[in-house]
């Protein structure tokens, strides 16, 4: 009788502990995605509020430039409403992102989600702007054109700086597509089945 009872309160006790780790690798589950999903909201963030005024700044500058100089610069021109132009479209980017922020469900797999659907937008933010690098290139320099040592000088250091631009955000982008694949791959585990078929 005695054995028996042990052996049922031994089952008990063992079953809370189950319950009582489960609870905590839970309770730490969550708050590391909540971590992640801070930590991908404040680089989209970041990311997108240096472009837009970067490029609106910038734009807007060589735009008023290139009005007010003696000869029309046309590349310079063209360039400058390209910027305008690029950081309108990631600011209207963002407002139509940040709409679709209440609809993820404060629960483990929605905060996942939610930081999965940042990092998905920083890698198509990085990735636009890898592309939108080659236009600005050429554009610049074809606006300072070769007439003489000081444009050939120029125009050889801007060709060194966009080359090395281009591969240091071609490492950036990589960062960011293996940060999206971390979050995709967290967010199939917990989607995934239990082979138990407990619930």
């Amino acid at each position: 009788m005695n054995t028996m009872k042990f052996e049922n309160l031994q089952q008990i006790w063992d079953q809370q502990n189950e319950e009582t780790m489960y609870a905590i690798n839970q309770e730490a589950l969550h708050d590391l995605i909540i971590s992640k999903k801070h930590k991908s909201r404040n680089i989209l963030n970041f990311s997108e509020w240096a472009n837009i005024l970067a490029n609106i700044g910038a734009g807007g500058f060589m735009l008023y430039m290139t009005l007010i100089g003696k000869n029309l610069n046309t590349p310079f021109l063209i360039l400058g409403c390209m910027m305008v132009a690029m950081g309108m479209f990631v600011f209207f980017s963002r407002f139509k992102r940040n709409r679709k922020a209440d609809n993820f469900d404060q629960t483990i797999v929605g905060e996942l989600e939610e930081a999965l659907a940042d990092s998905q937008s920083q890698v198509q933010l990085s990735q636009l702007l890898r592309w939108y690098l080659l236009p600005i290139s050429i554009l610049v320099l074809l606006g300072l054109g070769l007439s003489n040592v000081f444009n050939i000088l120029f125009f050889s250091l801007a060709v060194v700086v966009f080359a090395a631009t281009y591969w240091f955000s071609q490492w950036e982008h990589q960062c960011y597509v293996n940060r999206r694949d971390e979050l995709r791959g967290l967010l199939d585990t917990l989607e995934k089945p239990d082979p138990s078929g407990q619930d």
